[in-house]
């Protein structure tokens, strides 16, 4: 007991002394901080920034950075600081705002220059990128600044964003003849064989792109090749060269595993559509995938292969994202992005819309609903429909400012594929250009003229140019174009739908169409009465029924059989088979309400 009262006697005494020291340090020491910060240097906050952005204090590192600029105004070192920091953090716009401030204290620093060229591409604001890049040619030569060979690549691939092709190839060539003999001009080799690939010049294109791959494969640098062989892909399956643009783009895989590499190897499998393969290869390289690529070409492949619902999901994905930082390395820009992604979700509400009001429904309540959501939908695809029209004809009038003549006749014909006389105007420009450079070309050409005038004889032109092999694609598109023009219930239109359904059931119910059948009942006494029933419903969802049979059915172009069986104790079964190859194709028993 003693020991403890002594204890806290202690503690009293002391009481007095301590807050003394508390008064000392609430009066003195606050001043001498104060002093001692006013005392603080600029390494000292260079420094102190670093350690906290190393520490992955953002926020503290920030409020230093800008309590340095307000402290050391003509200094532009904090300026870069923080602009490297947000830049970092693809913060674009800010980093911007950061780099334009050193830029006005420091105007002929080269990493301040390139930085805000560099932030210039990733808002996809081109044209500004391109005055800088051309302001840092002019202030360091390459002959003075080694860095200066990364801007004439910039510069080079900046033209070719902008459709300034013979500046890009200028600009290009002309350094590279200074440099004869040199070694380590991959960058401009592939980026000379990209703006040749957009002047459709095979030749040349694929010589730069060869040697830019010979370049980094001496240099061990795997990505590089990876990045190379997959343009070099691009390039063969522009000019129709498929086995070679297979080849290349398992080349770029082995190099290295990129999610492009898996994007070219589905676009190939979709052109046979073969869609297991297809969706697998843009599965493989979503995982892979820092951009909207891979989900644009799933939504695509959903789209003509009848999962409407899927494709709207992927589309809206797509169409949310906010960042669009991802073109500036890419050949691409936002008014073609939006082009290509509103003509895709155009086309899925087309679908389902079609999809409402094909379907039968069993009572009027079901009809009026289904009647009410397909004027819904198909307002919703006017509607993207006309802004994929608006920008198409301002895409166009880009090309044709740079005297791109065929990407900006095919722009306008698809701006004005409604107004007949204007789009075959632009569509036969663009066919003598191209059909020149590529005649294989001429398959697609026939497609479209057949499709807006409706002429069966262009539409059966096309597939007999188009590789039954690789082309697949654009057979079922000319075949589904066909059908739509051939008189109902002929033996040429079912013969084309049985060729359709064979490439691709799920363009069907998207369309409105629906397969040839010889029907086969198999019911009991009580459900015969759904006969009827039954083939109203097939037949208002487009099939054409027959139910003799015969032998000649498969004349008459009744390829498939389906076989209804239903007795009083189970659900209907139903059995989809191939007359031609004998085989079963389907087999599905529906459930239904008990008594119906």
């Amino acid at each position: 007991m003693g020991d403890a009262l002594l204890f806290r006697s202690c503690r009293s005494g002391y009481r007095y002394f301590f807050i003394m020291v508390l008064i000392f340090c609430a009066w003195f020491v606050p001043s001498f901080l104060l002093f001692a910060q006013d005392e603080k240097d600029s390494d000292w906050y260079y420094n102190e920034a670093r350690n906290a952005i190393m520490d992955e204090h953002y926020e503290y590192a920030t409020q230093i950075l800008n309590e340095a600029k307000k402290k050391f105004p003509e200094t532009s070192q904090f300026s870069i600081q923080l602009g490297d920091l947000y830049y970092s953090k693809d913060f674009y716009d800010l980093a911007l705002n950061e780099y334009l401030s050193s830029e006005k204290i420091d105007p002929d620093d080269y990493y301040t220059l390139d930085r805000i060229q560099d932030c210039y591409g990733y808002l996809n604001q081109e044209y500004a990128a391109i005055e800088y890049l051309e302001k840092i040619l002019d202030k360091f030569p390459p002959d003075e600044n080694i860095s200066s060979i990364d801007s004439i690549d910039d510069l080079g691939w900046m033209y070719f964003k902008t459709h300034q092709l013979e500046k890009g190839e200028d600009l290009i060539l002309s350094y590279l003849n200074e440099r004869l003999n040199k070694s380590n001009n991959r960058d401009l080799y592939m980026t000379l064989g990209t703006i040749y690939s957009g002047m459709y010049d095979y030749e040349r294109s694929k010589e730069y792109y060869l040697k830019s791959i010979k370049e980094a494969e001496e240099d061990g640098d795997s990505y590089f090749a990876s990045v190379a062989y997959y343009n070099l892909s691009l390039l063969e399956h522009t000019f129709y060269k498929f086995n070679s643009a297979l080849q290349y783009t398992n080349d770029s895989l082995a190099s290295q595993d990129r999610a492009t590499g898996h994007l070219s190897k589905g676009e190939l499998y979709q052109s046979q559509m073969n869609f297991p393969q297809a969706l697998s290869e843009y599965e493989e390289g979503e995982k892979k995938d820092d951009t909207p690529l891979t989900k644009i070409n799933i939504t695509v492949l959903l789209r003509i292969f009848g999962r409407l619902d899927e494709a709207l999901s992927f589309a809206r994905a797509v169409h949310s994202s906010k960042d669009q930082s991802w073109m500036h390395n890419f050949g691409t820009d936002t008014k073609r992005h939006q082009k290509e992604l509103y003509e895709i979700i155009a086309e899925i509400y087309k679908g389902i819309a079609v999809r409402e009001i094909t379907l039968p429904r069993a009572t009027i309540v079901d009809s009026v609903v289904s009647f009410a959501s397909y004027i819904r939908y198909s307002i919703q695809s006017y509607y993207y429909r006309r802004k994929n029209k608006s920008y198409s004809l301002i895409v166009g009038k880009d090309y044709l400012g740079e005297q791109e003549l065929l990407d900006a006749y095919w722009e306008f014909y698809k701006a004005n594929e409604d107004y007949k006389p204007i789009a075959l105007k632009f569509l036969k420009k663009a066919e003598e250009i191209e059909t020149n450079l590529i005649p294989h070309a001429q398959g697609y050409y026939f497609l479209e003229q057949g499709k807006i005038l409706k002429d069966p004889q262009l539409l059966e032109k096309s597939m007999s140019i188009f590789d039954t092999f690789w082309e697949r694609e654009g057979i079922a598109e000319s075949l589904l174009h066909l059908i739509k023009i051939l008189p109902r219930k002929s033996v040429q239109r079912r013969e084309a739908l049985n060729r359709l359904f064979e490439i691709n059931p799920g363009a069907f119910l998207q369309n409105g169409i629906g397969l040839p059948l010889e029907i086969r009942f198999y019911l009991s006494r009580k459900k015969a009465p759904l006969k009827r029933v039954i083939i109203h419903g097939l037949e208002s969802s487009g099939s054409d029924i027959t139910l003799a049979n015969v032998s000649s059915n498969e004349d008459l172009g009744f390829r498939y059989v389906l076989q209804i069986f239903w007795d009083d104790e189970n659900d209907p079964l139903f059995k989809l088979s191939d007359r031609k190859s004998e085989k079963l194709l389907k087999e599905a028993r529906i459930v239904t309400k008990k008594g119906s």
